[in-house]
């Protein structure tokens, strides 16, 4: 998926080797790209794990079901790429989540609790069910 004059997060990863954290570095871009315009709010009414409402520009995120790295990635992929088949935005979001470390999931939760009501905390929920096993 294009993003900031990249092909895809591996190759913005690729072209950033020499920074001290390409995965940081490419995310943080990514995420500052995505879902810019959306309104980012917390409801555990919804069934789902997260939806994309695209005429009011609202993304939602149930952190009740879990998953919530996940699902705010995925969420951000639709207000970004309207049009692309749902099996490719979970494949995107996998893909992101998976390149991502701890740091990173918690910044992108820790943005993501400063944009809906101060009042939520999303962070008190499954922050991600990827698990990274090429620790060193």
């Amino acid at each position: 998926m294009p993003f900031a004059g990249y092909s895809n997060f591996a190759a913005c990863i690729r072209a950033n080797r020499g920074k001290k954290n390409p995965n940081a570095y490419c995310g943080s871009i990514m995420h500052a790209i995505e879902g810019k315009d959306y309104d980012m709010q917390e409801d555990t009414r919804i069934r789902d794990y997260g939806d994309t409402n695209y005429e009011d520009k609202v993304i939602r995120i149930n952190p009740a079901r879990g998953d919530v790295v996940n699902t705010v990635i995925h969420e951000k992929l639709h207000s970004q790429y309207p049009d692309m088949p749902h099996e490719e935005i979970y494949r995107k979001a996998y893909e992101i989540e998976s390149n991502m470390g701890i740091k990173e999931m918690g910044d992108l939760l820790h943005e993501t609790a400063r944009e809906v009501d101060k009042s939520q905390h999303l962070t008190r929920t499954t922050a991600s069910k990827v698990v990274r096993t090429n620790v060193k």
